[in-house]
């Protein structure tokens, strides 16, 4: 997957603009982009947010935090880092609503994918387990065989097993 980062001046007060970075890959920051965004690209947004949703829970199911553990057993997490404390659950209600947003909008309409989106929305925890099969079977896999095979080999730059 490819991630695309964007930053936008934003006008805060006459003379003074405020740089604000978005990540196509961060859906806090997609969500703050659609905030903004005319109705017309918010399909493309709502969809993308949904897709992050789908791919991280598909790919990298074991990034997700279970449930805030490390905020609930401490002090609350700095703002910025809750953003990184998302657990399964927060990725599974964000790709369910934003597929159903981009199953309404009219643009989905027009294209004939309102029923596909709205599919997705409803179904959406069976719809990471093809991802996380070719993941697991594919590429996580592959990396660990790459990588052991080397470092068995006595390459100096890999850690031994």
């Amino acid at each position: 997957t490819r991630s695309n980062t964007y930053v936008v001046p934003v006008r805060v007060r006459p003379g003074i603009r405020r740089r604000v970075v978005y990540s196509d890959l961060d859906i806090d920051s997609l969500i703050r982009l659609c905030a903004d965004a005319d109705e017309d690209r918010r399909l493309d947004i709502y969809k993308r947010i949904a897709d992050v949703c789908l791919f991280m829970l598909g790919v990298f199911p074991d990034s997700t935090f279970r449930s805030f553990q490390l905020s609930a057993q401490g002090p609350p997490l700095p703002t910025r880092w809750r953003r990184l404390a998302r657990s399964r659950e927060d990725y599974e209600d964000e790709g369910r609503r934003f597929y159903g947003l981009a199953g309404e909008h009219p643009k989905a309409r027009a294209k004939q994918l309102s029923e596909t989106f709205s599919y997705l929305s409803e179904h959406f925890v069976p719809a990471t387990k093809p991802l996380n099969f070719i993941a697991v079977h594919y590429l996580h896999s592959r990396n660990q065989q790459l990588f052991g095979s080397l470092a068995r080999q006595g390459d100096p730059g890999l850690p031994q097993e």
